[in-house]
């Protein structure tokens, strides 16, 4: 990832304000009892770590959302990168990304969800995680420049996922997932569930969740 995107990144959240704490969609980001998404999904589910786990980590996130990018990124939180070095890449957890756009930019929000769609489309499940944590490289300065680069580099074609990003191409599956995981209870993001239980968001109660599980 370009050093660039990294620098631009971390001086928009800077700004933010954000620590751990994420975005709401309304006034609690809490669920009480156990969680469960009904339906089926509206969308292929990206998974990394082992498909058949028998601790599942489920996480939802808005693009547009500063928190989420700091539970991503590396020189930020560092919440996902340790994850995935402890557990994810090990194969000890299926681990889930869910989309709830709530959304936390009315510009790109849902624009970054179809476009991470569409990379999901034309490549796979890896192409999709190549292009979720490098666009989060890239908050505060996104742009269709940045969707088709970030794209490229994801192995897929750039062009496609900007037309895409424009023409909503999955606006309605996402509002479908929206709708399927606020009914479930979720109202803020990143929210973190580890084996149908929502886990407070610091990287020692996940750990401490998923070794419980384990």
């Amino acid at each position: 990832m370009d050093i660039s995107r990294r620098r631009f990144a971390a001086t928009a959240l800077a700004g933010t304000g954000i620590a751990v704490a994420g975005c709401l969609d309304s006034n609690t980001g809490n669920i009480d009892g156990e969680f469960e998404l009904e339906g089926e999904s509206a969308l292929p589910v990206p998974v990394a770590g082992d498909p058949d786990a028998d601790v599942t980590v489920m996480v939802f996130k808005d693009f547009g959302c500063g928190g989420c990018a700091r539970y991503t990124l590396e020189d930020e939180l560092n919440m996902y990168p340790r994850l995935k070095e402890s557990y994810i890449d090990p194969g000890e957890i299926r681990y889930e990304f869910h989309d709830f756009p709530i959304p936390a930019n009315p510009d790109w929000s849902w624009e970054i969800a179809n476009a991470a769609r569409s990379v999901q489309d034309q490549g796979d499940d890896e192409a999709f995680w190549q292009f979720e944590t490098n666009i989060y490289e890239a908050f505060g300065s996104y742009s269709l420049d940045v969707v088709e680069s970030v794209a490229n580099e994801a192995g897929v074609d750039g062009e496609q996922v900007v037309t895409d990003t424009e023409d909503g191409a999955y606006r309605d599956e996402l509002e479908t997932e929206k709708e399927r995981a606020s009914n479930a209870g979720i109202e803020a993001t990143p929210t973190v569930i580890v084996d149908n239980e929502q886990v407070e968001l610091s990287y020692d109660s996940i750990e401490s969740a998923i070794e419980d599980a384990l």
